[in-house]
Parts: C-alpha cells; structure tokens; sequence
C-alpha cells in the first residue's frame, strides 16, 4: 500500500518525527554518540556509543536514531512545533551527546535518509550507504534483495545537487 500523508498537500508535508508507524511499539533507548548523527539515520552500536551504519552494503540491525519527543524538543533543544523546517532535518545528536534510537520491526516506518546520488521510486528496496543513508541496491555489484533493510514508500531524486538531509519514507523490510 503506498505511502498515504495525511496532508492534502504530500509533497510539500514534512513530518515531525523520524518514526512514522509503529511508535506505540517501540521502545527508544539512548547511548552516548560517537559522531554526529541525524533523527532519522541507520545506526549501530560501538561499544557503549552510537554511531552512524558503518559497512556499506553490509548487514545491519533495523535501529534508527529519533528525535527528542519527550519533552516536545529536538537534539538540539528547538521548539518542535515553532517551525516546520526546525523540526527532525535539523537536529542532530552532536558527537559526545546523549543520542535517541530505536529497534525497529518489520513494517514499522521512519522517514529515514537517503544518499546523494541516487534516483529511487516507490517500492524499491535499500541498503545501506555505510554513513547512516541508505542507497539502492547495486545488482552489478553482486547486491541481492536479500541484503536490504527497508523499501522506498515513495520515489525521491537525489542525482542533483542537495543542501540538506535528503528524506525518504522508508518501510523496514527485516
């Protein structure tokens, strides 16, 4: 089933959180970051910190950071409702800060990070980038969809030239 926003206006709709089905189940957890990472990215654990997905293409736990919902604020203590494009693009969980993720299931969705350089649509199944994006699957190179962790819910260009995180709806296909 595709991606239904809830605003009649879907292309211009912007989410306030990273976790967009599911979160009545999930629990979110919090370990210290060992580098900057985004609401929305494919982390891991190193240790006892976070860090963003490291292996590109490799193996990978569907856990995601989230955004400070708590208390109605982001990483980086912005009003989460004072402005739509102060919510989840800009909050980061700062290397040495405390940083929010969650385990997700399959079928939950999180409005997660796509890398630059690729041209994806709807249904399309992803990998990881190896930096906390994620990237279509290279067949060339040996990629199977056996090795993705979500699909595209819907279909984003990021072949140009982009100027912040590039979004994407993604559903977790593991």
């Amino acid at each position: 089933m595709p991606f239904k926003s809830p605003n009649p206006n879907a292309e211009t709709y912007s989410p306030h959180t990273a976790i967009l089905r599911g979160m009545d189940e999930i629990e979110v957890d919090d370990l210290p970051a060992a580098e900057d990472i985004r609401p929305g990215a494919l982390v891991e654990r190193n240790g006892d910190e976070l860090q963003n997905h490291s292996e590109d293409g490799g193996p990978a736990s569907p856990m995601f950071a989230v955004e400070k919902r708590d208390w109605g604020m982001l990483a980086d203590d912005t009003d989460i409702f004072a402005n739509e494009l102060s919510t989840v693009n800009n909050a980061t969980h700062f290397a040495g800060d405390t940083a929010l993720f969650a385990g997700f299931d399959k079928l939950h969705r999180v409005w997660g990070l796509l890398a630059d350089g690729n041209t994806v649509e709807e249904d399309d199944l992803l990998v990881s980038n190896g930096d906390g994006t994620f990237r279509s699957i290279d067949s060339g190179g040996g990629e199977t969809a056996e090795n993705a962790i979500v699909r595209a819910l819907e279909g984003v260009d990021t072949s140009g030239e982009s100027d912040g995180p590039n979004r994407i709806r993604l559903e977790v296909m593991m």
